[in-house]
């Protein structure tokens, strides 16, 4: 019987330590998502002088990500969740990090924006869900599901509403900041 429990407490660790890795990775990303996608209309904006432009080309960018969502659901029913959290997170940082280099060095033109963002968006279609996916693996019990989704949700809540505000803070500090800070959070 002791064995049982020591086997059990083992067992809960695991899972309290797999979760918390798990929310470290997916808010970082949530947040990484919300500091962009505030400033990135307005480096097109700054690029063109065009509100049309900037509203077109964010159009495209939720039009690729749509046409591959269902290919990404699954795709992720059929790799490691993990593996797809990791492939989003590496392809993010890099495109998000070269995005803010370019913007930083005044060497980012409109066609190679919308080059890495179509990319960005497209790879969030095809991977995004892993990190959901990823959560029923680690978390098995019912219950203690049912109470890490109503954590997750909170979190979500929080970080749509503080991410638009920390973007435009630092697009303020300077229009490459917001990418660059965007790329270091995938890191994690």
């Amino acid at each position: 019987m002791a064995s049982s429990n020591q086997a059990g407490g083992a067992m809960q660790r695991a899972v309290r330590r797999d979760y918390l890795f798990w929310l470290t990775a997916t808010t970082s990303d949530m947040l990484s998502r919300a500091v962009w996608s505030l400033a990135l209309p307005f480096v097109i904006f700054a690029l063109t002088s065009s509100t049309a432009t900037a509203g077109l080309v964010q159009s495209l960018g939720q039009i690729a990500y749509l046409c591959v969502m269902l290919l990404g659901g699954a795709l992720v029913d059929r790799i490691s969740r993990r593996t797809g959290m990791v492939v989003r997170g590496l392809t993010g940082m890099v495109l998000w990090i070269g995005f803010g280099v370019l913007v930083w060095t005044h060497l980012l033109n409109l066609w190679i924006l919308i080059a890495i963002f179509l990319t960005a968006q497209l790879l969030d279609g095809l991977f995004g869900m892993a990190d959901n996916a990823a959560l029923r693996s680690i978390v098995h019990d019912d219950e203690q599901f049912v109470q890490v989704t109503g954590i997750n949700q909170g979190r979500e809540a929080a970080v749509r509403i503080g991410g638009g505000p920390i973007g435009g803070l630092l697009y303020a500090l300077g229009a490459a900041v917001p990418f660059l800070v965007s790329g270091a959070l995938l890191v994690w």
